[in-house]
């Protein structure tokens, strides 16, 4: 909560970095982890997996 209000004071608000110290766990210790856990329950083939920067490389060459 003090994350969240720390990033709503005016102008900082709009910007990015001002969200990351509180949208980064829900993400990551969340989301994340309950995406995981219904991965394992409900097993499907993944057509990509990997950080940010494979995955700009793959959708370019997979698109082009």
């Amino acid at each position: 909560v003090d994350a969240i209000e720390r990033a709503d004071s005016g102008e900082r608000w709009l910007s990015v970095e001002a969200h990351d110290p509180w949208i980064r766990p829900l993400l990551v210790d969340y989301y994340d982890k309950h995406y995981r856990q219904e991965l394992a329950r409900y097993p499907r083939e993944v057509a990509f997996r990997g950080d940010i920067h494979a995955l700009v490389e793959w959708l370019t060459q997979t698109s082009g």
